[in-house]
């Protein structure tokens, strides 16, 4: 689930807290609680219009986060389609470390711009490619979080890279 689906689930979860809570104070007999807390009627409003600030920040943060995504993938695009060929192509090897935590978060592969495919936990994606500049990007699908990699590749050569999920960090091995 990336981060503009969590934003718009919490604004729904939102919008039903806020029904039940207006229907129980117009009612004049019921109240709400927090955390085992009773809440006045206005200390509910406030608490819902703080929930619907931040369901309205986590929104535009993701909108932002997906378009910045999207701008350096074309961006990537441009830049690597006039790079240098190989007279042969280059065999790529992406693995990504096995570990529980983020295990059930896939993340999006993009090489020069182009997406390859989604890598999962513990799996290795394996392609090639015949620029001799290269950049590998990989987007967390979770929260649009992105790592990138440099590398320069060889005719008939082999780049293997890891990525360790919990780090964050893309490495040449």
């Amino acid at each position: 689930m990336n981060a503009k689906t969590r934003a718009i689930l919490s604004t729904l979860f939102t919008i039903v807290l806020a029904i039940i809570g207006f229907s129980q104070y117009s009612s004049g007999y019921g109240y709400m609680t927090f955390f085992g807390i009773e809440l006045s009627r206005g200390v509910f409003f406030v608490l819902i219009g703080a929930f619907i600030v931040f369901d309205i920040i986590a929104f535009v943060n993701a909108s932002k986060t997906e378009e910045q995504i999207e701008e350096q993938v074309s961006q990537d695009e441009e830049t690597f389609s006039t790079a240098e060929e190989l007279s042969d192509p280059c065999s790529v090897s992406l693995t990504r470390n096995k570990n529980l935590m983020g295990a059930a978060i896939k993340s999006t592969v993009y090489l020069n711009g182009n997406q390859l495919g989604q890598l999962k936990n513990g799996q290795t994606l394996e392609f090639e490619t015949k620029s001799k500049n290269n950049k590998l990007m990989i987007v967390n699908n979770k929260d649009n979080m992105s790592r990138a990699i440099e590398f320069e590749a060889e005719p008939g050569g082999e780049v293997n890279i890891n990525f360790n999920y919990v780090k964050g960090e893309l490495s040449i091995v």
